[in-house]
């Protein structure tokens, strides 16, 4: 017997689909410390039996794994689908020699990132030999955008409808961060156009200060960031202006490099329209 083709099941099941890949999203850009079905649900809207029945659901593709104290997280397969679509998206080599430069000519730490929806995430880094006890990032960590020079670096770029939408996405994450609010990421917004550049202190790390600028493609849409991170007694006024020199230099090398870019897919660096 054939089956009719059924138009609301196919739009049942996108909506579906579209809902776990949501969900596995705002996951990924919660890092290392995950997301519990509460979060979940406050940050979707959705109802706490359809989530928790979503979250099972990526749970036993391995999409997701959950820990003991029901906590969610990205799982095996996620690692996996990043591994083998790493040769296609990973831009760390063609940032490595300037990276070197950078942590070389300022013996400080510098810090490579993207940006991924309302978060911004540390692909690379390098630590510069001047800095005792070295700043070292934890792999892959994650922050909302304006939060770290990086990421203020790349939200600064965006339109203001844009940086309104991510702070509204952001308000409650942004809580965990001291004397960060959503008013305060818009002011250091207007601040980091006026310089040029992004300057952030004490917030991610107590005494340590940060100065970071965007890669930008040929229409000014960011697709990278690099900063320098250093401790607030080495960030004198002629130590700030040769890591701005350091950096501004090495962006103008990378975003020709990357407008080159013809071993990247035309995808490569897009962003899903919700943060």
């Amino acid at each position: 017997m054939v089956v009719p083709f059924d138009h609301g099941a196919r739009r049942d099941g996108a909506q579906t689909l579209g809902r776990g890949l949501r969900i596995a999203s705002l996951i990924m850009q919660a890092g290392q410390g995950g997301l519990g079905l509460s979060d979940v649900v406050e940050a979707t809207g959705l109802n706490k039996s359809t989530t928790h029945r979503l979250l099972l659901e990526l749970v036993g593709a391995g999409l997701l794994s959950r820990d003991e104290q029901r906590r969610y997280r990205l799982g095996p397969l996620a690692y996996e689908m990043g591994l083998v679509s790493s040769y296609r998206y990973d831009v760390r080599p063609l940032c490595e020699t300037s990276l070197d430069r950078i942590a070389c000519s300022t013996g400080d730490t510098v810090f490579l990132g993207k940006r991924c929806g309302a978060s911004s995430v540390c692909i690379d880094h390098r630590i510069g030999a001047e800095v005792r006890p070295p700043i070292v990032p934890p792999k892959g960590r994650v922050h909302p955008l304006g939060v770290g020079s990086m990421g203020m670096a790349v939200l600064s770029q965006l339109s203001d409808e844009q940086v309104t939408v991510i702070n509204a996405a952001n308000r409650k994450r942004l809580e965990a961060f001291a004397g960060v609010s959503s008013a305060y990421v818009q002011e250091m917004v207007e601040r980091t156009r006026a310089l040029g550049f992004a300057r952030m202190a004490n917030h991610v790390a107590h005494g340590v200060v940060s100065l970071g600028v965007s890669i930008n493609d040929g229409s000014g849409r960011p697709l990278l960031a690099i900063s320098v991170a250093t401790t607030l007694g080495r960030m004198s006024r002629s130590h700030e202006q040769s890591v701005l020199d350091a950096l501004y230099a090495e962006a103008l090398v990378l975003q020709e490099s990357l407008l080159q870019r013809s071993r990247f897919p035309a995808d490569a660096f897009a962003v899903p329209v919700t943060p």
